[in-house]
């Protein structure tokens, strides 16, 4: 189902006077210059758009994942794994948590790689039901198509590791059970989504 997240009309005035303080504006220009903002928000570029109980809501879903993939992003490296780990398993937060990530891996905090990859293995044995579903092999794979690895071939070689796990959910009794040719075989029980995402990293691997 689509998220209906919006913003109160005082907490989007709010926010932007804290920005705007923040930059060192007086606060006569700030309570001019809070107005500008939100017309140009909603009225020129139509970014927000008026919802139900006086607040705005994103127009752009776009947007809104990708601010929301900044804030998850933002913060000391504990702060952020704290925010990350939850989201591993939300279907709705899959694509904002794709986002964060390749926001931290192809910037300055490539160094949270193995932070990273350890939160991906913990969502898949957290329970009876990640160790069904293995959320985390799931976004290893997303990640792998989003060419964000495309320069390191040691995180390719981890998060197409990690999302091989899916394969054992999808084996026949009879198929191969280890080794390129194995995942091959079990590709046929996989998904749409996953088995292309599978079969063209194995291409390019094996």
């Amino acid at each position: 189902a689509e998220s209906a997240l919006g913003i109160e009309t005082t907490e989007l005035a709010d926010l932007l006077e804290a920005r705007l303080a923040d930059r060192g504006h007086t606060p006569e220009a700030r309570n001019r210059l809070v107005e500008r903002l939100r017309r140009a928000a909603v009225e020129r570029l139509v970014l927000l758009v008026p919802g139900p109980a006086d607040t705005f809501k994103f127009e752009v879903r776009s947007l809104q994942e990708y601010m929301a993939a900044r804030y998850l992003a933002s913060g000391a490296d504990t702060v952020i794994a704290e925010k990350l780990a939850p989201l591993i398993a939300s279907v709705h937060w899959s694509h904002t948590w794709v986002l964060a990530a390749e926001r931290l891996l192809a910037g300055d905090r490539e160094y949270l790689e193995p932070t990273i990859i350890g939160l991906l293995r913990r969502a898949d044995s957290m329970d009876a039901i990640s160790r069904c579903v293995k959320p985390g092999s799931r976004r290893a794979l997303e990640l792998v198509d989003a060419d964000i690895a495309v320069t390191n071939p040691g995180l390719i070689r981890d998060l197409l590791s990690h999302g091989l796990g899916l394969l054992p959910l999808l084996a026949d009794a009879d198929a191969p059970t280890s080794g390129a040719e194995g995942a091959r075989v079990r590709l046929g029980g996989a998904g749409d989504i996953e088995k292309h995402k599978l079969r063209n990293t194995l291409r390019a691997e094996y």
